[in-house]
């Protein structure tokens, strides 16, 4: 993530001497991240910087307004300028520059995550998942409907992370049902064209045991019916969305489904569920870094981060069993 970082702040600033590069040159990269798209690699695959900027400003983009692409979070851009502060002030101590051009340039620090984004509550978890909810989604045959907020909220994923996944992807581990999220394909046959995989960031490559909540409400089986008719992806009927993945069509309906059921607040959507996951497991008294881990969140502390060895799935699986959603569950 560090690396691919600095090779687009390499990109912005253009590829100078160390010495050259003056606080404008910093200043100008800090506001073209504020312009940047989140998840530019996803999206853009393959574009530069500057045709990504002209796109984004051009009239078509313009006409799109009422469906924009995200841009960095506060909190991205922030890490971002860390980084080059971070090489610049390395480079200063090894007397390759006179003076950090990046010193003082970072940002002020971003709310916190959970500031940004309402959990649900056992309430709008029982307004979400009504009786009225399998049958507007399995019973209308949108297996994707029912099934991906479901696991969103018994795995902490992201929307993109489930959406994407192939049946391969659930499979056992050391005796462990789990849910293998990565950008590879599990699968022995190589993707078809534009049925590839991606993720936010290298972190986010992990392995979530799958919780008995989720067993219980026929996750597996159906994922063995999946494999019985011969499909690849565990979500056929979804199809990617050029620069925005398969899954944005499941957080539009979501969007539209709990608006219908008295969940008003900008600030609870398809993403608070994994919020929900977050905290459920803080106020359970699961560590931070397992979390993190669960999450597929790096973890900044040198000790657990650099140092540290991925948990073993059975820590993990204990920390995933300690997640209560059933009360918000139970007219399912």
């Amino acid at each position: 993530m560090i690396k691919s970082a600095l090779a687009e702040a390499l990109e912005i600033i253009g590829d100078k001497p160390a010495r050259t590069v003056s606080k404008e040159d910093v200043r100008g990269y800090r506001l073209t991240l504020g312009k940047l798209p989140a998840h530019l690699g996803v999206r853009y695959a393959g574009r530069s910087i500057a045709e990504v900027l002209a796109e984004r400003e051009s009239a078509e983009s313009r006409l799109a307004a009422e469906n924009p692409t995200p841009g960095l979070s506060a909190s991205t851009i922030r890490k971002r300028m860390s980084y080059l502060i971070s090489l610049f002030k390395y480079a200063e101590r090894m007397e390759w520059v006179d003076k950090n051009p990046a010193d003082g340039m970072r940002p002020p620090k971003a709310k916190k995550v959970y500031a940004e984004r309402d959990a649900f509550t056992d309430e709008d978890l029982r307004a979400i998942f009504g009786s009225d909810y399998k049958a507007a989604t399995l019973g209308a045959g949108n297996a994707a409907r029912y099934w991906i907020p479901l696991v969103l909220l018994y795995t902490g994923a992201r929307l993109e992370e489930i959406a994407q996944l192939e049946t391969a992807d659930v499979a056992e581990v050391q005796g462990i049902p789990c849910v293998k999220i990565a950008a590879a394909s599990s699968a022995d046959a190589p993707a078809e064209p534009g049925e590839g995989k991606s993720l936010k960031t290298a972190g986010s490559d992990r392995t979530v045991p799958i919780h008995s909540g989720l067993v219980a409400l026929g996750f597996l089986d159906y994922v063995e019916e999946r494999r019985r008719a011969g499909d690849r992806r565990l979500f056929p009927r979804l199809q990617r969305q050029r620069n925005r993945g398969y899954g944005v069509v499941i957080g539009q309906w979501f969007t539209r489904w709990e608006r219908s059921h008295g969940i008003a607040s900008n600030r609870k959507v398809l993403h608070s569920l994994r919020h929900t996951f977050a905290t459920r497991l803080k106020e359970a008294d699961v560590q931070e870094h397992t979390i993190a881990e669960l999450l597929g969140h790096e973890v900044e502390s040198i000790t657990t981060g650099r140092y540290g060895k991925p948990l073993g799935v059975d820590k993990l699986r204990q920390a995933v069993g300690r997640l209560e959603v059933g009360e918000g569950l139970r007219d399912l």
